[in-house]
């Protein structure tokens, strides 16, 4: 009898121990490159991805498996860079990634019979890579975007390819002249999407994702001989897009209604320098002067009403700095910043060091990604008292080996680049997480 209530002890320990011990619901990782994108996991232990615990308090060097969520120099900590592939193209756009961390990159080179070729790559999270697929005839090539839907959208010479995302099928050729400067999706919620992209022979394309209707406003960049654009901009709410050639046309496209509608045209400056952003009612762009105007749309042209000195040398066009502030970083490294609305000054942001002439980067969080004009330098900038504050201190920072020849793409928890090498890059970053509530 005593020995049968040593047994039945025994296994209610047993039970109970069982019952206090849980499985870890935790992805697996070989390291943390395999960790899902935009969920905030800094390390892989014991082949499970964590956002937190014993690397919390790591220092920033290589071989512990952690990235840890630190300001100041991070040169030295290799497990903080998570893609480092070589893609064998003589040009290369990175495109915005997917939910699930894939991007799209685009290359153009020669095919066996002399003839240069666009052709698109899938990259994971963790660097593999799929096989190249050729799309069409192209010199150069612009980023590939993706759609809600399922599609991506790839320039070529004589139009823009539509393909399904999930296996890199073409479904349909959308002709147009020769795209430049970019494509740009506006979300239209019920309405869909609705894919946009200025051409070489001055006409603005717009392709309808739910209707298959395609609508060209012929004429709209001015100058056919302009056969250089930068990207279109489109507003916060998907409603219009900016279209900027560079020298000096400016269109603003209403994609709200049911056929696109010019709403304003013009050449407000005589050459332009960058991309503009559109700020309420108002389309803030620089000139080559380097000065800031804001526009108004008026009468179907362009009245500037306000224009700011900002102190020297543009590095990289306006951003978007949080509601309706904007950012203009110059290559001394000061970044200017005022109300897009009325162009008053907000005050000045100081990256410590001269910049590129790359487009500045603006995470969710707040923080500023720069590169530096050396080209190997990757500097932000943290704002102090949440992400719509104007005041900001100095970040993480860290060098590559190679210099950048293309403007930063964020994707999640990740800030990807190509280098002179041609080799494409991916550095984790602390505040990429994704919203996933919305």
């Amino acid at each position: 009898m005593r020995r049968c209530g040593w047994i039945a002890l025994s296994c209610l320990l047993c039970v109970t121990a069982a019952s206090c011990f849980q499985d870890i619901q935790a992805p697996e990782c070989d390291s943390l490159s395999s960790c899902p994108v935009g969920l905030g996991y800094a390390s892989c232990e014991s082949g499970l991805c964590f956002v937190s615990g014993r690397c919390d308090h790591a220092l920033p060097v290589s071989g512990d498996d952690c990235c840890p969520r630190i300001e100041g120099d991070r040169t030295a900590d290799a497990d903080c860079t998570l893609i480092d592939v070589p893609i064998g193209w003589d040009s290369v756009s990175v495109s915005a990634g997917d939910g699930a961390g894939i991007v799209w990159v685009a290359g153009a080179a020669l095919d066996g019979g002399g003839t240069m070729r666009v052709m698109v790559r899938q990259v994971t999270s963790d660097g593999r890579l799929s096989a190249p697929l050729v799309v069409g005839a192209g010199k150069t090539t612009l980023p590939p975007v993706l759609t809600d839907s399922g599609f991506a959208y790839v320039a070529i010479r004589d139009g823009v390819v539509r393909m399904r995302a999930r296996d890199l099928s073409i479904e349909q050729i959308i002709p147009s002249g020769a795209p430049i400067g970019g494509l740009a999706v506006a979300r239209l919620g019920d309405v869909g999407n609705r894919i946009a992209w200025p051409t070489a022979d001055g006409d603005v394309v717009v392709f309808d994702e739910t209707s298959g209707m395609r609508h060209v406003l012929e004429g709209t960049g001015g100058v056919v001989a302009d056969r250089t654009a930068f990207p279109p901009f489109v507003s916060q709410d998907g409603a219009r897009v900016a279209f900027h050639w560079r020298l000096g046309a400016l269109a603003i496209v209403a994609l709200d209604g049911e056929a696109p509608g010019l709403l304003a045209s013009g050449t407000p400056v005589p050459v332009g320098a960058a991309q503009p952003v559109l700020v309420g009612d108002r389309v803030v762009l620089v000139g080559s002067d380097h000065r800031l105007r804001g526009l108004a749309a008026e009468s179907g042209a362009f009245r500037v009403a306000w224009t700011v000195e900002p102190g020297g040398t543009i590095a990289g066009p306006p951003i978007l700095a949080g509601g309706d502030r904007v950012g203009l970083a110059l290559q001394s490294g000061i970044v200017a910043l005022v109300d897009g609305r009325d162009g008053s000054r907000l005050g000045t942001a100081d990256f410590g060091l001269p910049l590129a002439d790359r487009a500045l980067l603006r995470l969710p969080s707040g923080r500023l990604v720069a590169i530096g004009a050396d080209g190997r330098t990757i500097r932000t900038l943290v704002p102090v008292g949440g992400p719509e504050a104007m005041a900001f201190t100095g970040g993480l920072w860290f060098e590559v080996a190679a210099d950048w020849v293309a403007d930063l793409t964020q994707v999640g928890d990740r800030l990807y680049g190509w280098t002179s090498e041609g080799r494409l890059g991916a550095w984790w970053i602390p505040d990429g997480v994704v919203d996933r509530s919305r």
